[in-house]
């Protein structure tokens, strides 16, 4: 039989539906281990839930066994936990180190909950994995990504970033979605300039410059990078490169065929637009600077077209 466990706080009545579930929560600590590993344990602070519950429905109440295993501890497995990610996975054991062990808790009805009104993370080394649900939320079911979503959400702690600089897990997936699409954009500048060329992208300036721009368009960088700014560049502006233009960014830059995609300060100086700074030669290659402050906006015309027409 499953160790629940200090049921302090109870009365035998509610210590008995809890017992009644230890094969419940045998299961739920069995799928958690398959799933984030053999070595977490899984610790239910039933003091708390008795404490902060106790102007609950009578209703719920009366079952703690049901509202607490099953529509909490149960529900976090089916819900959430069963819906990670390898990548999810491995950054919330980076996050608690040596410390794999998952709590559920209760706070007061009069708390702060920062996740839905109803639940608060503690997630390092020193907490390991703590979940503090609202007492005001009693006999609710854990029923969403809530700490999946905590996990893709914390800056710089991805446990394997395929790309440079302060992202979130989930902003990265969004990258990753569009790694096809990416890898269009270089082909097509090989295809135009020369089979030499290659794309960089500083992700990390990108990452640092756009910290703070509009939740919508940085919680998807997969987009605002690569469909509407890169794949946008071959669209309205590397494909109207003439044999004349081609042959030219090809001597400005001389041995060094490189594209280089950066962005700079929302406070930095664009001479192109107010948005862009573009630059050719035999130093750097072909560099195009994005003003953070048009993070979210489109490469909608052929700026180095012109830029080669006029500085050639």
């Amino acid at each position: 039989m499953a160790d629940l466990g200090d049921m302090k706080g109870w009365k035998l009545g509610q210590k008995k539906t809890i017992k009644a579930k230890a094969s419940e929560f045998e299961s739920a600590v069995k799928a958690i281990q398959a799933k984030l590993g053999a070595e977490w344990t899984v610790v239910i602070n039933w003091t708390d839930f008795a404490t902060h519950s106790a102007k609950a429905s009578s209703s719920y109440l009366a079952d703690p066994g049901r509202y607490i295993v099953a529509e909490l501890l149960s529900k976090l497995v089916a819900e959430d936990i069963s819906k990670m990610d390898q990548d999810t996975v491995d950054t919330l054991n980076k996050i608690v180190g040596s410390n794999k062990v998952l709590t559920y808790t209760c706070g007061p009805k009069d708390g702060s909950y920062a996740v839905s009104n109803r639940l608060n993370f503690n997630v390092d080394e020193a907490n390991g994995c703590k979940l503090e649900w609202s007492g005001d939320y009693f006999g609710y079911s854990h029923n969403s990504t809530y700490l999946l979503d905590y996990v893709d959400s914390l800056p710089g702690v991805a446990a394997h970033p395929a790309f440079e600089g302060n992202w979130r897990l989930a902003e990265l997936k969004t990258i990753m979605k569009k790694k096809s699409t990416l890898e269009q954009v270089e082909s097509a500048i090989k295809a135009k300039l020369g089979a030499e060329w290659s794309l960089v992208v500083d992700w990390a300036s990108i990452a640092e410059h756009t910290m703070n721009a509009s939740s919508s368009y940085r919680k998807d960088p997969g987009r605002y990078v690569i469909d509407d700014l890169l794949n946008k560049f071959v669209q309205d502006d590397l494909n109207k490169y003439d044999e004349d233009v081609v042959e030219a960014a090809n001597e400005l830059v001389g041995d060094k065929k490189v594209m280089n995609v950066k962005f700079g300060p929302k406070t930095g100086s664009y001479k192109t637009s107010n948005r862009l700074n573009l630059a050719m030669d035999e130093d750097n290659g072909f560099t195009a600077e994005w003003s953070a402050d048009y993070f979210g906006y489109g490469w909608n015309s052929d700026y180095s077209n012109q830029y080669v027409l006029e500085n050639a």
